[in-house]
């Protein structure tokens, strides 16, 4: 798994192939966030949305979108084919440790944006790119529950729990451009404790660093291989959608 520019730039890339044009951006850089946004409401969904039935979820979004939908179901689909090419080799090299696995995922954010935007990180104003409203559009919130409940059987995420899990994952995107600013700085552990109360969380591991150790940046290449091999592989499954 990536984690948010990286799942950004991916889609970025994916969109440069044929004449599909999101006519929702915004939804569209959504949807890029796969199913990471879930664990905002439920830990085991997000993970059970990441298992080998995620490429079965994201045809099934693809075949039954409309035209309100599909910017959202494109999206979604290069976060899980992306995720098939990033995840094994960020694992490996955190060796299979997941808090270092976590790291490594952060600080590659961190590294992207200076080697491909040109830019610091707190530059990059990472909220206003997914914000679709108060509210995630009613048409996605069906469409994902309607895919969840095929895909896994009964008992699946409803849809209300996906809105709440949006909402979530908005406020956390905002929080996280907070911890990009000097004002961070000087308010760290007050903001962490609220935070963790809040979202019922411990999020020390999903800031962006201040700074970043030697050995992520030694890594860096492979694990952007492996992004740049996402992306190759999100272009090839998604072809009939982008032409």
């Amino acid at each position: 798994m990536g984690f948010i520019l990286a799942h950004l730039h991916a889609g970025e890339e994916v969109l440069k192939v044929g004449s599909y044009r999101a006519k929702d951006r915004r939804l569209y850089n959504f949807g890029a966030m796969g199913p990471d946004f879930i664990f905002m409401e439920s830990v085991d969904w997000e993970k059970r949305l990441h298992d080998e039935r995620a490429a079965e979820l994201a045809a099934f979004l693809l075949e039954n979108a409309d035209e309100e939908t599909m910017d959202f179901a494109i999206g979604y689909a290069t976060h899980i084919y992306t995720d098939v090419e990033m995840y094994p080799v960020s694992m490996r090299l955190a060796g299979n440790n997941f808090d270092a696995y976590l790291k490594i995922e952060v600080t590659f954010d961190v590294l992207l944006a200076k080697s491909v935007y040109k830019a610091d990180i707190s530059d990059i104003r990472l909220a206003s790119k997914i914000y679709v409203g108060k509210t995630l559009k009613e048409g996605v919130c069906n469409l994902l529950e309607r895919g969840i409940k095929e895909v896994y059987g009964s008992g699946a995420l409803e849809k209300d729990r996906i809105n709440r899990a949006y909402k979530k994952f908005v406020r956390y995107a905002r929080l996280l451009d907070f911890t990009k600013s000097r004002q961070f700085k000087l308010t760290k552990n007050l903001l962490l404790k609220g935070a963790e109360t809040l979202f019922r969380r411990n999020f020390t591991t999903f800031f962006y660093p201040l700074s970043v150790e030697r050995k992520y940046e030694e890594v860096y290449p492979e694990v952007y291989e492996s992004l740049e091999r996402g992306i190759e592989l999100s272009k090839s499954h998604l072809e009939k959608y982008l032409l």
